[in-house]
Order: structure tokens, then C-alpha cells, then sequence
């Protein structure tokens, strides 16, 4: 883990298809802030992962957060993705062959020997 963060927080989403999508990103940004991270680790490292279904993902990607999956993993749709703050720290998300009947592909991100921001 690199120094300069105190903790590195992982959540996994699922977002239903049918999901209100302004209140299902109101709950991720409110664990973020007051459960989570910003109160009493401010320094952390975030990684959120899972099957957003075309969330409207413009206040995650303002929290700062960046979608790192480049690559459909269902279809030719990417909907498997992965918001981080550590991108640096991590290659790119690579698609690897679905997992038993899921009809969704593995997406798979790996941290770097080095950091980008040497």
C-alpha cells in the first residue's frame, strides 16, 4: 500500500437494471462521505467495482473518482466498471472469460510494480 494513504476502502455494487439512479448514486456518495472515507480517513485510497448498469456516473466521476474499464465485459456494453482514486497504483483493467453461467466477463485490474507517479 502506498505511504501517503492511510487506508484503502473496496466496495462492490450491484445496481439493478431498474434502480433509481439518482438515489442509488446519492447512497454510494453518502457511504463515501459520512460512513466511509472523507470524515475519519481523508487520505484513503477507494476502489468501487461491479455492475453499475448504466448509471449515471457524473457525480462519482466529480467525487473524484475515474472509471478505469476501457473494455465491454457483457456484450458490447461496459457495465462492469471500476471507479478508483488509485489509478496510478494499478494497470489497466484487463477482461478475462466469464465465471461459470455468468453471462458477464471477469474484469480484472492488477497493481503496477511501480507507480506512474514516480
Amino acid at each position: 500500500m502506498p505511504r501517503v494513504l492511510s487506508h484503502v476502502v473496496v466496495g462492490v455494487i450491484y445496481r439493478p437494471p431498474s434502480a433509481d439512479h439518482r438515489l442509488m448514486t446519492a447512497h454510494i456518495l453518502d457511504c463515501l462521505e459520512i460512513w466511509i472515507v472523507t470524515r475519519q480517513h481523508p487520505q484513503s485510497g477507494v476502489i468501487l467495482s461491479g455492475d453499475f448498469n448504466k448509471l449515471r456516473d457524473g457525480a462519482i466521476l466529480a467525487y473524484p473518482l475515474k472509471q478505469v474499464v476501457r473494455s465491454p465485459a457483457r456484450g458490447s456494453a461496459i457495465l462492469d466498471k471500476i471507479y478508483t482514486n488509485l489509478q496510478d497504483w494499478y494497470e489497466q483493467p484487463v477482461i478475462l472469460p466469464n465465471i461459470g453461467r455468468s453471462d458477464h466477463n471477469a474484469v480484472v485490474m492488477r497493481t503496477a510494480l511501480t507507480s506512474k507517479r514516480q
